[in-house]
């Protein structure tokens, strides 16, 4: 199944099994196409990874996928102003541009959007080897609601402490993704509020959290530079 992995991903995997086996996710057979499909994934981590806060980082492989979804964003004639629940727009909470993409849109054509969303499948793996029972025991979930592309200009962002599910309408949130689509150099990242933690962006870096209380965030403001990230949720369907 392996045969054509260089010698650096074949260590790569080596160290992988090593790491399943001491963390004592040894029920997973990591050679079942269950947990890949063709060959296993290889993706810089993130140093968040080590704290197992249920917060986990990985880097694109593909990093010019962040410059085609910016192109994209910019050249389309979608963008609206950010929204909260209720399709409110309360600029003192969230003020920036974004453009939504939801599930059956023709936009999700477009082939940076196929290409990340293939990128993100493969990480999302990642997380469930991390933390087993994120899936193991659940109900089946997916994209279902779609996500957004959003634009931060210098000193805006997201100021308001919340989760991602909190309400009847978001009830179904499982997992939330955010992958940051460029480098800024001062702030502009995410702090999460009990864990203590402030994420920095790192062009290409993808974060995955639960959607519940426990990971109250908030962004933070990048007082020179704009800021793009790609945001959404997965949702049980069942």
């Amino acid at each position: 199944m392996f045969d054509e992995l260089t010698e650096a991903q074949k260590k790569h995997l080596k160290k992988l099994k090593e790491t399943i086996k001491i963390k004592k996710y040894s029920h997973l057979n990591i050679n079942e196409p269950k947990y890949f499909s063709e060959k296993p994934y290889f993706y810089k981590e993130h140093k968040i990874n080590n704290k197992f806060n249920f917060i986990a980082g990985y880097y694109l492989n593909n990093l010019s996928l962040c410059d085609d979804m910016i192109d994209y964003f910019e050249s389309s004639s979608l963008k609206t102003e950010g929204k909260l629940a209720g399709n409110r727009v309360e600029k003192w909470v969230k003020n920036s541009t974004d453009l939504s993409f939801s599930v059956g849109s023709p936009q999700l054509n477009a082939p940076c959007i196929i290409n990340y969303l293939n990128e993100l499948k493969n990480i999302i793996v990642e997380y469930k080897l991390k933390y087993r029972y994120a899936n193991e025991d659940k109900a089946q979930w997916a994209i279902s609601e779609g996500f957004n592309i959003q634009k931060y200009l210098p000193g805006n962002r997201y100021s308001q402490w919340h989760s991602e599910r909190g309400t009847v309408v978001n009830c179904t949130r499982h997992l939330v993704f955010m992958t940051f689509l460029n480098d800024i150099k001062n702030e502009g990242g995410t702090e999460f509020y009990y864990q203590k933690t402030k994420i920095n962006p790192e062009k290409g870096l993808t974060l995955i959290w639960p959607s519940d209380w426990t990971h109250t965030h908030r962004g933070v403001t990048a007082p020179n530079e704009t800021k793009y990230i790609l945001t959404g949720w997965y949702n049980f369907i069942q």
